[in-house]
């Protein structure tokens, strides 16, 4: 018995070893890896193509404020009121000759260049006589 138990004082525990060993470990995959990551970015990319892009330029966007629209049956006009704030808040009036919602949210549409879901969300329709 006495042999066994100096055995067991001779070798050194596991933590010292594994805790000895570990920083070794990390320093090594840390230079493994840096080296792949290196010889991986050096070679040219064959999945690379060229894209031409062309772009037109788009008029100095609005942001609108308020869109109001008075309709009036009786003339079979409406009278559209745009308040938009570019550097300066602008306050513009338009005259168009339909009463009809839709169409007066598509004339809209085209005459600011915005989409009409922008247009649709802004206005504010009133019916005058």
């Amino acid at each position: 018995m006495r042999g066994r138990v100096d055995w067991m004082h001779k070798q050194p525990p596991l933590g010292l070893l594994f805790w000895g060993l570990l920083p070794l470990l990390g320093i090594l995959f840390w230079g493994l890896a840096g080296a792949v990551t290196h010889h991986l970015l050096k070679q040219p990319n064959a999945s690379v193509f060229e894209v031409q892009v062309t772009t037109t330029p788009s008029p100095n966007p609005i942001r609108l404020l308020a869109i109001k629209v008075d309709i009036y049956e009786s003339k079979g006009t409406s009278q559209v009121t745009l308040k938009s704030a570019k550097p300066d808040i602008i306050i513009q009036t338009l005259e168009l000759p339909d009463t009809n919602p839709a169409a007066i949210e598509s004339t809209l549409a085209q005459k600011l260049n915005l989409p009409i879901s922008t247009i649709r969300r802004q206005v504010q329709y009133r019916e005058r006589d």
